[in-house]
């Protein structure tokens, strides 16, 4: 899962992409992508100015483009564990989790 948080108010936003679960003190979660699945929040959108609303949309495609690594690292990893059972039949192999 990737979050776009931001600290501030709107007119004055720093925003940035954090992975995870863990959200920083004062900040504010503004869009979730997680799979194929996204969230942003419309009533900041709305509210952000110009300068705030290219950073913001910058960081949109960025945290697309994390989410769907992440998505097809998984999927390389379920199908490495899939032919490693064929292979070896009979052994349990579990995947690795972090």
């Amino acid at each position: 899962m990737h979050l776009i948080i931001g600290f501030g108010q709107p007119g004055d936003l720093d925003f940035t992409i954090c992975s995870g679960q863990v959200i920083p003190a004062g900040a504010q979660v503004y869009a979730t992508f997680s799979g194929t699945n996204e969230h942003i929040d419309e009533h900041l959108f709305n509210a952000m100015k110009d300068d705030e609303h290219c950073s913001f949309c910058t960081l949109v495609q960025e945290a697309r483009q994390r989410e769907a690594k992440s998505q097809a690292e998984k999927v390389s990893a379920r199908n490495l564990v899939a032919k490693l059972r064929g292979l070896f039949p009979g052994r349990q192999i579990a995947p690795h989790t972090k």
